[in-house]
């Protein structure tokens, strides 16, 4: 498992820049992120421009934000607007901790929702094993307020309440997995 910390981002600046340390040439990217309190924080990414690292950067440029053209046109804010995600770590510099954008990533794209004869088909075949699981819910004492989901998309509530009982909690044997 990674310890990266993946941030959904608008590009709000891009320039040609260069490291204050080494001289280092990179694209160099301000994006603007929502924090867990959905403020508005920036972070800084260098797409590098080294001998060994150009190639990932060009690349980059182009699967990310369908980028290819000179380098001189980056001096503009071309890329103003276009989303991405951004794996970020921790990082000590100078003796503080500094959030890092390490890789940056295209933007997930939303799921493809089955059609209706799909779903037809779907309901069709399997709406006795739904019911059979949703009776056998039930029974357990399993709370769904699907309602509450409707009134609150964002909201990430537990379709089941276990806490301080655990011997109600559902056992899960070999035969329950689908491989």
């Amino acid at each position: 498992m990674s310890n990266y910390i993946y941030l959904n981002c608008t590009v709000l600046e891009n320039t040609l820049a260069t490291s204050k340390e080494k001289g280092t040439p990179s694209v160099k990217l301000k994006l603007q992120y929502a924090d867990a309190d959905k403020n508005l924080q920036t972070i800084d990414a260098d797409l590098w421009l080294s001998d060994k690292a150009s190639e990932k950067t060009f690349k980059t440029l182009y699967d990310v934000f369908g980028w290819a053209g000179k380098l001189s046109e980056l001096l503009n804010p071309i890329l103003s607007g276009k989303k991405c995600v951004a794996a970020c770590e921790y990082e000590e510099y100078k003796g503080k901790n500094y959030l890092r954008a390490k890789y940056i990533n295209r933007e997930s794209k939303p799921v493809a929702k089955a059609n209706a004869g799909i779903v037809a088909q779907l309901e069709s075949k399997f709406s006795g094993i739904a019911a059979n699981q949703a009776a056998k819910a039930r029974a357990e004492g399993v709370k769904f307020e699907p309602e509450k989901l409707a009134e609150n998309p964002d909201a990430q509530t537990p379709l089941t309440d276990y806490s301080g009982r655990p011997d109600n909690a559902p056992t899960i044997t070999d035969d329950d997995l689908p491989f």
